[in-house]
């Protein structure tokens, strides 16, 4: 598809019928004497009225004008009636992108660059089909470092990638922690620890990881997650909640100590965190919860009919929700409200 970005000419127009004005002056000045003595002689003007001659003379001046800028600018220098860099009609082609709903246009990068092409990039140098690491959920940037989760055969780790990295370079691993089973999330990072669940919904021997970022991948500790729970974890300020056996939901402390356990049932997806509030959708039967982050009492629910999509995002005392029927808010000061 094509478009094309086309800017008006009206600036520079305007501003050559001035320049030709003020070249033609000594021509200008001689025919508008003539033109007001011919206005005011009787055998010219008969039939005028007096009242009228000051339009006429109007009228006379806004023709020759109009003559002279459009004369006129035929004569002046081509560069002067030429746009400034930027203003000129530009014809790009649009190519569709990997995104949906975007597009990309050539030569439009931030560094102006023709094309977006990366600087550097991560592969497993591991010849062996069956052993490479191929990652499965995206990247988490922490500190100087890039935590990259992998499966790597029946097992996984997380990479820790330097971030500078000269361009065209591969880069080389600060630390890899392995793990029991294939990683699928991303980490969590909180003060200098990244905490991530291994395996899947279903897999014995899952564990919750809690790893120390700057001593070089060290395993803090683990938590045992039972087969049949979610297994859903968020990392806050302190603490990780976790659903680690089915239908409870559970707050530990920094060292994985347990501050409160509540039975809640299934969750959506994992719990959002505020500053003083947690908030579970919990499914079969679907509704919301709002918990008191320090003691994990109940503060209030809410009944959903909606299927939630994605993780659910709070902002102050507000929570926005992604269903399969669009974008729902709530307030949280009165989450019996509806929305």
């Amino acid at each position: 598809m094509e478009i094309r970005l086309i800017t008006s000419r009206l600036d520079s127009a305007v501003t050559a019928g001035i320049c030709v004005l003020v070249l033609l002056t000594p021509m200008i000045i001689p025919v508008l004497v003539t033109g007001l003595r011919a206005l005011y002689c009787p055998w010219i003007v008969q039939g005028i009225g007096v009242w009228k001659r000051p339009l006429f003379l109007l009228l006379f001046l806004i023709i020759m004008g109009a003559l002279f800028i459009s004369w006129g600018t035929r004569f002046l220098p081509r560069s002067w009636l030429q746009e400034s860099p930027g203003t000129e009609w530009v014809k790009k082609k649009i190519q569709s992108s990997p995104v949906s709903g975007g597009s990309n246009v050539p030569g439009d990068s931030v560094h102006g660059s023709s094309g977006a092409s990366p600087l550097w990039s991560y592969l497993d140098a591991s010849t062996d089909s069956k052993q490479k690491a191929v990652i499965t959920a995206a990247p988490t940037v922490a500190y100087d470092m890039l935590l990259v989760s992998q499966v790597k055969g029946q097992g996984g780790q997380l990479t820790a990638l330097p971030l500078d990295v000269p361009a065209g370079q591969v880069p080389e691993p600060k630390w890899i922690c392995p793990t029991d089973l294939r990683l699928y999330e991303s980490a969590q990072v909180w003060n200098g620890l990244a905490f991530f669940v291994d395996g899947a919904a279903g897999e014995a021997n899952r564990k919750l990881y809690c790893v120390n970022l700057f001593e070089q991948g060290r395993i803090e500790w683990t938590r045992g997650i039972l087969p049949f729970s979610t297994g859903f974890a968020t990392a806050a300020a302190g603490e990780v909640f976790v659903q680690d056996e089915p239908g409870m939901l559970r707050s530990l402390n920094r060292a994985g100590h347990e501050q409160w356990a509540l039975p809640l049932g299934e969750l959506s997806v994992p719990v959002g965190v505020t500053g003083t509030m947690v908030i579970a959708a919990v499914r079969q039967p679907s509704f919301l919860v709002v918990l008191d982050r320090l003691t994990g009492r109940v503060l209030g629910t809410r009944s959903i009919t909606k299927e939630i999509q994605g993780e659910l995002s709070c902002d102050g005392n507000k929570i926005y929700i992604g269903t399969n029927a669009g974008v729902v808010q709530y307030d949280l000061a009165g989450l019996g409200a509806e929305p």
